[in-house]
């Protein structure tokens, strides 16, 4: 197919960039603001832990116990 390769570098660079931002933004979240009163950095740290894993897990225990007729049937 003609144009099949047409637009991947523009795919690598888009997706590294908003790769790049995501990292960032996740590394950055671990430093407390000084205008939020948190008390104990190290208690604002493993509240952000605490979160990404709760967060990150909800899609996964929806997956895990996904109904059947959730499937997605491809008509090919």
């Amino acid at each position: 197919m003609a144009g099949e390769n047409e637009g991947k570098a523009g795919l690598w660079i888009v997706s590294g960039v908003g790769f790049s931002a995501m990292f960032f933004s996740f590394i950055v979240a671990f430093f407390p603001p000084s205008q939020l009163p948190v008390g104990s950095p190290a208690f604002y740290t493993i509240l952000v832990i605490i979160s990404t894993i709760v967060f990150t897990s909800i899609p996964l225990i929806i997956h895990a116990f996904r109904r059947p007729e959730w499937k997605i049937s491809s008509k090919n």
